[in-house]
């Protein structure tokens, strides 16, 4: 009796040994969780919107991402690139725009040489007005960054 209550539990562990090693085999096959962005959204297929507070009209765009562009300008300091996507509301609705920007977005440009060499006319923007202001510029045109 003794006998077979000791074969019973070395069976009963062996299975759950196995259950476990195939369990954990299955979760490292799936690797790690992969973001879903839904084709709606209006980041996509950047991801998900990100805080756009700490940049000058706000309000007006979703911001899609930032970076992985980073530089310093003598004109304008640390600056980076971003991607955005006007808001519904404005003039540009839906328009995705590829922008660099100073660190707080006093200053953007739509056309990146432009934007490290300086030129003031070319930078005199917020990233809100790229949805707001009427002009010429959009992307891939006039010397703009194409859409993403």
């Amino acid at each position: 009796m003794l006998a077979q209550w000791f074969s019973a539990r070395i069976a009963l562990r062996c299975a759950l040994g196995v259950a476990v090693t195939v369990a954990a085999l299955a979760i490292l096959a799936l690797g790690p969780p992969v973001q879903r962005v839904a084709a709606d959204s209006p980041c996509a297929p950047k991801g998900d919107e990100k805080d756009a507070s700490k940049y000058q009209g706000s309000n007006a765009f979703y911001l899609c991402q930032e970076g992985p562009d980073h530089f310093s300008t003598p004109t304008w300091g640390p600056s980076q690139e971003l991607f955005i996507t006007c808001r519904p509301s404005t003039l540009r609705a839906g328009t995705k725009w590829h922008i660099w920007c100073n660190a707080d977005g006093s200053h953007c440009a739509c056309n990146r040489d432009d934007f490290i060499g300086g030129q003031g006319a070319c930078c005199n923007w917020t990233p809100g007005q790229h949805c707001t202001e009427p002009g010429d510029a959009l992307p891939g045109k006039h010397g703009c960054a194409p859409s993403w």
